[in-house]
Parts: C-alpha cells; sequence; structure tokens
C-alpha cells in the first residue's frame, strides 16, 4: 500500500501524515496532491478539512427518478475517437440529461468536432433543465484528468454525477438505470455502477 500511497500523493509525502487520514481525506488528497508542494503546504491543507468522523453516519439527499444527470467526460487530444463516445450518451433512454465535456487544453482538433456534434444535434442548455444538451468547457492549460474533471463538476448543478471516458461507449439505458437503482435505493446509497 505504501507504494500505491506514494504513486498518488506527492512523493515526499511521509506515510504516517497519510495513514492517519480517512477515506474521505485520502481520496481528496489524490485529486489535489500534484498541488501540494511542501510539507507546510500539506499541513495547511489538512488542516482545512473537516473532521471525517463528524461527518459518519450522514445520509445522502433522495435521488429521484427524472432528476437531472451531469455526465462529466473528461478529454485531451481526442478529436479523433471522441465522436462515438458522446453519441453514446446523447443516446441515452435517459431524457434529463446533459453531457459537460471538458476539455483539458487540446491542441488537435477536438473542439472543433464537438462544435460539430452540438450543431448537429443543436443543443443548447435548457433553461428549464429538462431535456439532452451538451456544454463544452475548455481548460486554457492542461491540468490532468482530475483537473478536466473538477472543471466540469464545478459548473454542475446537477444532483447525480455520472462520468464517462472519452474513449469509451454507453449502452443506451446505462444511466435509466443506474439513476432508477439510486431512485429505489436507501438513503444510505451514495452512488450506482
Amino acid at each position: 500500500i505504501s507504494e500505491t500511497v506514494r504513486g498518488v500523493f506527492p512523493y515526499w509525502a511521509d506515510n504516517d501524515i497519510l495513514y492517519k487520514r480517512g477515506r474521505r481525506d485520502m481520496a481528496i488528497l489524490s485529486v489535489t496532491g500534484r498541488d501540494i508542494e511542501t510539507l507546510q503546504s500539506l499541513k495547511a491543507f489538512l488542516g482545512t478539512l473537516p473532521d471525517e468522523e463528524e461527518n459518519m453516519g450522514k445520509i445522502s439527499k433522495p435521488i429521484t427518478y427524472g432528476d437531472r444527470v451531469s455526465v462529466i467526460m473528461p478529454t485531451y487530444n481526442r478529436g479523433d475517437r471522441i465522436r462515438n463516445a458522446i453519441e453514446s450518451v446523447m443516446a441515452q433512454t435517459y431524457e434529463n440529461l446533459e453531457l459537460l465535456k471538458s476539455d483539458d487544453g487540446s491542441k488537435d482538433n477536438t473542439e472543433e468536432v464537438v462544435m460539430s456534434i452540438m450543431d448537429d444535434m443543436a443543443s443548447e442548455p435548457h433553461t428549464d433543465g429538462k431535456g439532452k444538451c451538451i456544454r463544452y468547457i475548455k481548460n486554457e492549460t492542461n491540468k490532468g484528468t482530475s483537473g478536466a474533471k473538477n472543471a466540469a463538476i464545478a459548473i454542475s448543478d446537477s444532483p447525480i454525477l455520472a462520468f464517462c471516458d472519452d474513449d469509451d461507449l454507453c449502452r443506451p439505458q446505462k444511466i435509466e438505470k443506474q439513476v432508477k437503482a439510486l431512485a429505489d435505493a436507501s438513503l444510505n446509497t451514495g452512488f450506482s455502477y
């Protein structure tokens, strides 16, 4: 496990600092780890996190079938293969979804491909938050997969997030089945896969 931790967190971080943290804090650190450059900045960051014990036992907000879903799709220089992934999301049987296509500073034709698809689908965000649409986000600099995901998450106001890689395809009923599973599950259920 120490090799895994050192692969995820800054190479200089001592394991005893990391192992004292809970799973939630370690998950946060895995996303932000490469932005933390010194032991002092790591300790300062850890000091800003709420006590995990305090949050244990809290339950999720209820999910209702029909709630808006934001599908997060990070990408980088994949103009040659993203069309199928986007089309598989837009072909979902679940109607109330938006695809947040987060481009992590691509240098190829990714933006042109996405814009072409958006034009073909006449996709615009719906003011009532219903129906399908594509929203395009572009980081000016490459921040890595986590940075691309976080940029999309930051603009989503949907109660449900779904993730799809830019070279994956979703079966047509994937999101419908997952939302139904969440709506039918107990409030202790936080995710579906």
